[in-house]
């Protein structure tokens, strides 16, 4: 089995009130749904509050690839973890993506030569696709979504916002997080309720969801 661990660490220090990591659970919840990456993959972890870097090191068991979820208060910690990651495990697969990483997934390539991978906009169909071809040819053209290394040359494919996202799995209901309340008993959480992915206004300073297609998640969910 292929290990897979997932950072998204708190923007406080604060270990005792934190935001269950939703964006990563949302990756893990696709994913699941195929049965060659259940068969291969090891979803091991998720690193969800400031830990020490040391500590979070001390954790890793053989990490085949890590993936940061990265907003504007902790991509730094993510960059230094990562770095030392790559340190001690060469081979592993880092992939970064979140609010805190833009389009020019090129950009943020060039400025870290730790990073293998970097998912712009919505992650659930690139983590599945990236997953899928590590485990065969490794060619990650077909990726949308992806910017990639390949023979020293930094690459970007296709950015795509109109998924249909009405049959996506909730990490909540999907109980991936379930066993972090019996793990950190005394921590308040915190969750993301997603109704919905655009938006309806046309505010030029939002990157994220500026002239992006409103797409709703059925109310049932």
């Amino acid at each position: 089995m292929k290990n897979i661990y997932f950072i998204q660490a708190a923007i406080s220090k604060d270990n005792m009130s934190v935001y269950l990591p939703y964006a990563s659970g949302c990756l893990v919840a696709y994913a699941m749904q195929d049965d060659e990456i259940t068969r291969n993959y090891s979803f091991c972890d998720f690193f969800f509050m400031r830990e020490a870097i040391e500590d979070v090191i001390h954790k890793l068991n053989n990490p085949y690839l890590v993936s940061f979820s990265c907003v504007v208060g902790n991509i730094e910690y993510s960059r230094r973890l990562a770095q030392k990651i790559k340190d001690l495990y060469p081979q592993c697969y880092l992939l970064f993506g979140g609010h805190g990483i833009t389009e020019d997934g090129e950009f943020f390539l060039q400025n870290s030569p730790f990073a293998d991978f970097v998912v712009s906009g919505e992650g659930e169909h690139a983590f599945f696709s990236l997953l899928k071809q590590l485990l065969h040819d490794k060619e990650f053209e077909s990726v949308d979504n992806l910017t990639y290394r390949k023979n020293g040359k930094i690459f970007k494919n296709a950015v795509i916002y109109d998924y249909d996202i009405k049959d996506y799995p909730s990490p909540y209901l999907t109980g991936i997080f379930d066993d972090f309340f019996l793990r950190y008993p005394n921590v308040e959480f915190h969750s993301v309720i997603e109704t919905n992915r655009g938006c309806p206004y046309n505010c030029a300073f939002c990157e994220w969801c500026y002239t992006k297609k409103l797409r709703f998640f059925p109310l049932e969910r």
